[in-house]
């Protein structure tokens, strides 16, 4: 490899390590969402809380992601949100990375 192989390949690598930690954060900004006056984020940890204590309950209080206090009375229906809301955003990011995979 000569020298401008190198430098080609060094600057894709950081171009695409750019690309998905920015994605990442977009990712993450999208899945903080409000219920009930309350935000939440759209990740893996929230979905199985809030589908274990559905699986309790028909109501609960569950802690925002300020560490407020927050009754959820609809448990079915706020977990379909949290599962949208976070399957909108791993596909984005499976998009990108499907496109990303092109360009190598």
């Amino acid at each position: 490899m000569d020298i401008g192989n190198i430098k080609k390949y060094s600057d894709l690598a950081h171009d695409l390590a750019l690309t998905k930690r920015n994605a990442l954060e977009k990712c993450r900004a999208r899945q903080i969402m409000a219920y009930n006056g309350r935000l939440f984020r759209a990740d893996a940890s929230t979905i199985s809380k809030v589908y274990a204590l559905q699986a309790h309950s028909k109501t609960f209080v569950i802690l925002d992601m300020n560490d407020n206090p927050c009754e959820v009375t609809d448990p079915q229906d706020f977990l379909q949100k949290l599962i949208a809301r976070n399957q909108e955003t791993v596909n984005t990011l499976h998009q990108l990375h499907q496109q990303l995979k092109k360009r190598i």
